[in-house]
């Protein structure tokens, strides 16, 4: 039995398996780095995004970039952001 690997999100783009993923998404890359950005900030900070952490995702996409959106670059990004570094967490 052949699988059907293929696609389609919710704008319409059509792909075929992994590869055509990767493709679409890397096309996108910027997109696609800034929402990955704003979900992995929202796990590490424990609470949701501000209006006034938008500089912070904004800056940390741009520092991806440069690595070509390697998931390393991100999170060292991330642990050297100030919303990270001046976050506080619940007295125990």
């Amino acid at each position: 039995m052949k699988i059907d690997a293929s696609a389609k999100l919710p704008d319409g783009t059509v792909f075929e398996g992994p590869a055509g993923l990767k493709k679409v998404l890397m096309a996108r890359g910027d997109d696609f780095a800034a929402t990955a950005v704003s979900k992995l900030l929202v796990y590490s900070l424990g609470r949701g995004l501000e209006h006034y952490d938008v500089p912070t995702v904004r800056a940390i996409t741009r520092e991806t970039v440069k690595d070509n959106y390697r998931m390393s670059s991100l999170i060292t990004a991330i642990v050297k952001s100030t919303p990270f570094q001046m976050r506080r967490t619940p007295d125990q």
